[in-house]
Order: C-alpha cells, then sequence, then structure tokens
C-alpha cells in the first residue's frame, strides 16, 4: 500500500468531524474547531501509536469532549477505512483515550489528545 494512499484515508476519516490537516499545516486562519493529525504511516505487518489533536476555542471544555465523544463512536472497537487501490486502514483506540492539553498562552484555546493506533493491510 502506498503512504499516500493512507494519509489520504486518514486524511478522509478527520475530515468527517472538522476541517483536518497534516501537523504543522492548519493555516493560521483556521476555523475552530479543527483537527491535526502527524503524517503517520506504518509498515507491513504492523501497528503504530499516534496522537491526534482536536483544537477548539472555548472557555470551557464541553464543545471539544463532544467531538471527541463522536470520533470515539465512529472508531467503536476499530474503525475500517478504504484507501485508493483496494486496501483500508485501521483506526483502533488507544489507551487513556482523550487527554486535554492547556495551551498556556492563550486560556481560552483548548487542545485535546486522542491517543491512537493505526494498521494497515497491504494488497
Amino acid at each position: 500500500m502506498r503512504a499516500t494512499h493512507i494519509l489520504k484515508a486518514l486524511h478522509g476519516f478527520f475530515s468527517r468531524f472538522a476541517d483536518a490537516w497534516a501537523e504543522g499545516c492548519a493555516p493560521d486562519d483556521a476555523q475552530f474547531p479543527y483537527i491535526t493529525y502527524p503524517l503517520t504511516v506504518p509498515g507491513e505487518l504492523e501497528t503504530v501509536t499516534f496522537y491526534a489533536r482536536i483544537w477548539y476555542r472555548s472557555r470551557q471544555y464541553e464543545a471539544v469532549a463532544a467531538l471527541a465523544d463522536a470520533i470515539d463512536a465512529a472508531i467503536g472497537p476499530g474503525c475500517r477505512v478504504p484507501t485508493e487501490g483496494g486496501g483500508a486502514i485501521w483506526i483502533y483506540k488507544g489507551d487513556r483515550f482523550m487527554q486535554t492539553a492547556p495551551v498556556e498562552k492563550d486560556p481560552d484555546l483548548k487542545c485535546v489528545y486522542l491517543s491512537l493506533a493505526l494498521a494497515a493491510n497491504v494488497r
């Protein structure tokens, strides 16, 4: 499976919930909420762990937690996401699925880390 197929599938999955970008690629004028994720590509027969981040502007965590709940429900015990070329990736929840991460420079900016695992089949 090509890395481009995996990365497109990851983007497609996260974009179902909010605007999504690879880490470091969100525009300066991005509208909240949005999701960032690392460019993560597992090798054959490998499962890799990674963190996606949900960014939200609010004084409270309720709205960002609701978005995390929607992603949690979509993943369930494991979520199969088809890729171009006939393969698929699987996204799983990791340990301590949701964790808050304060942004000290801006108390209204909220960040939540989602602990995830990723596997891909190779055709």
